[in-house]
């Protein structure tokens, strides 16, 4: 039999979760909305982001929805890239200059890292054309809780066919971060 501490523990996790979830749908759209967490937090939540997106989704290109004008969006088009994705980072419609896009951070701040070779070679742009034609389109939203210490990250993946959304808390604690639970996925 569970000790009432484990029990207490696994329904704090439990209620965390579901506050998790109903939190997310007050937010006003993907980006990040962090204030405390440190850009190297960030960087380490990308990775895992992008580790679990390895083991989950098959596309090799991914359309991010927003430009990654933040630390998390670098760390993240950073880290899919590492992982052997495609990422295109550019914006069809970019949002006029000194607004913000989601969350703190100016679309104006970004600056494209580890960018694709361009050619102007019409064959060379069709055949890329043709290679991102069906790439999915990925947002994220990282906040806190409401408690600066427990951070939420969504990925949102959108496709012709379906919408997939994960969902993880971690705790951060000084310069580490750590999962609180494990991903949560939604069709």
């Amino acid at each position: 039999m569970k000790s009432p501490n484990t029990r207490t523990d696994i329904f704090c996790r439990a209620l965390l979760f579901v506050s998790a979830l109903f939190v997310a749908a007050c937010q006003s759209g993907p980006g990040n909305y962090l204030t405390a967490a440190s850009p190297d937090v960030q960087s380490l939540i990308a990775e895992d982001a992008a580790a679990q997106l390895a083991r989950v989704h098959r596309s090799p290109t991914l359309h991010l929805a927003q430009q990654p004008a933040d630390p998390f969006g670098r760390s993240l088009v950073d880290a899919l890239r590492q992982a052997g994705y495609t990422v295109i980072t550019e914006i069809k419609n970019p949002a006029p200059k000194n607004t913000s896009i989601g969350g703190p951070y100016s679309a104006q701040q970004y600056e494209p890292q580890n960018t694709s070779n361009k050619t102007s070679d019409s064959r060379a742009d069709s055949h890329e054309h043709q290679k991102t034609g069906n790439a999915k389109t990925l947002a994220y939203t990282i906040d806190d809780l409401g408690n600066p210490n427990m951070l939420r990250l969504t990925l949102e993946i959108s496709g012709k066919t379906h919408n997939k959304a994960y969902s993880r808390v971690y705790q951060q604690e000084n310069s580490h971060v750590y999962p609180v639970g494990d991903w949560l996925s939604k069709e």
